[in-house]
């Protein structure tokens, strides 16, 4: 089962005017290695 993880709101330094795509942030990260340990990919 997964778990909820928050966001930091402090990640970005601007704000923006308009929607963007954006690098994954170290939450993003952080819960890839811990649950995807094996580089799997589920779908």
């Amino acid at each position: 089962m997964l778990q909820s993880v928050e966001p930091d709101p402090d990640r970005f330094s601007e704000p923006v005017e308009e929607s963007t795509l954006v690098g994954e942030g170290e939450a993003a990260r952080r819960t890839e290695a811990e649950l995807l340990p094996d580089g799997e990919v589920l779908l």
